[in-house]
């Protein structure tokens, strides 16, 4: 039977005068009810169709459209180190390296598309020219459909083995396309969120992650909102109602940073902040994420505190010239101990402008270096 028509259906008998069998109408065209010049009419028009994909167009217009991407990246990825995200220098690296791959990879892609067009356009004509001229036979055996059927599966497959290559040819290129749009894209969306919260990051902040969260303790009860990081400050935004800031404190501040999950089926992704009691904020705070990961949040946290941030930074050659001020430097001088009550102040942590009395609650500059 030939295997061009899908579904045919149970083939339909009648019974001649001599008591044999035959299709309907006694067409000897017919194999098990399934007419042998539609299959070869169908093998016909599939063979126009791979004319068509010699082109090779999927494969190449998308290479096309990432390389016309470049530009568009590259002035994106400026606008975004002039709205002070300095993080991911990475991004810089990964375009540099797909534009010195993009004459390459167009150039040999487009070099075995046409090889393989002039390789296949005489057989796929070929099986064109054998399917009509098949057609036009009053008498079609099914050995002869079924041999053109396995000709026009050869040419496909060596039409689909060339799409192949020409994506491997791509795929180094396009990849990277791919990633550095992507983590622009990301970060801009970090920095229109920093955009649109009711507070302003002071000059030398470095805006980092933004993620949707529940403070589950909050003195005001659970709370939904927004964990804000930058290098030197970590906040908490609420987004029920009127937006307001419940919680703004130096990254020094923060004692500890853990990640977890909680609950037996659609687990609970949980970040669990304690604080310095010098902080004057809660001893412990629980978040549940909702649009990132705890554990990416939790590094970002820990990579403040620690100061290995620095290495995710964009060089300070390459940064705007926004001047470094004194709460990105490192507090040399505050006083020991409050001269109105004459209990001992601690020491400030990075991001911190000022001391204050545990006791008395007055206020005392710091000096940096």
């Amino acid at each position: 039977m030939s295997k061009y028509r899908k579904n045919p259906g149970p083939p339909s008998f009648t019974h001649n005068a001599h008591g044999g069998q035959h299709g309907d109408n006694g067409d000897s065209n017919l194999v098990d009810g399934i007419d042998l010049h539609q299959d070869v009419n169908a093998i016909r028009d599939e063979a126009s169709g791979l004319l068509e994909k010699l082109s090779f167009a999927p494969a190449l217009d998308g290479l096309n459209q990432r390389h016309a991407r470049l530009q568009q990246i590259e002035d994106e990825l400026r606008r975004l180190r002039s709205r002070n995200f300095m993080f991911w220098p990475n991004l810089e690296q990964q375009l540099t390296q797909a534009k010195q791959l993009a004459s390459r990879a167009m150039t040999d892609a487009r070099n075995e598309a046409q090889r393989a067009s002039q390789q296949l356009r005489g057989p796929i004509e070929q099986l064109a020219r054998n399917a009509s001229s098949m057609a036009t036979r009053s008498h079609l055996a099914n050995n002869q459909v079924e041999n053109l059927g396995a000709e026009r599966d050869r040419v496909e497959s060596q039409i689909n083995a060339v799409e192949q290559r020409i994506n491997a040819i791509a795929e180094p290129f396009t990849k990277l396309v791919d990633t550095v749009a992507q983590g622009v894209t990301g970060s801009h969306w970090t920095m229109d969120q920093f955009d649109q919260g009711s507070f302003r990051p002071r000059a030398e902040e470095h805006p980092l992650a933004v993620a949707a969260a529940t403070w589950e303790d909050c003195a005001q009860g659970a709370c939904e909102g927004m964990i804000y990081i930058t290098d030197l400050i970590l906040r908490f935004e609420r987004t029920q109602g009127a937006r307001a800031l419940v919680l703004e404190k130096a990254i020094g501040h923060i004692g500890s940073s853990d990640d977890s999950e909680r609950g037996w089926i659609m687990k609970d992704e949980v970040l669990t902040l304690s604080f310095n009691p010098a902080s004057g904020a809660p001893q412990r705070a629980t978040f549940v994420m909702k649009s990132a990961d705890s554990k990416s949040i939790d590094d970002f946290i820990e990579r403040a505190r620690s100061g290995q941030l620095v290495a995710w930074m964009v060089p300070k050659a390459q940064q705007s010239s926004v001047p470094i001020a004194d709460t990105a430097k490192t507090p040399v001088r505050w006083p020991n101990e409050c001269d109105h009550c004459g209990a001992t102040i601690a020491a400030p942590v990075r991001g911190q402008m000022e001391v204050v009395c545990a006791y008395c609650k007055k206020r005392y500059p710091v000096e940096f270096a």
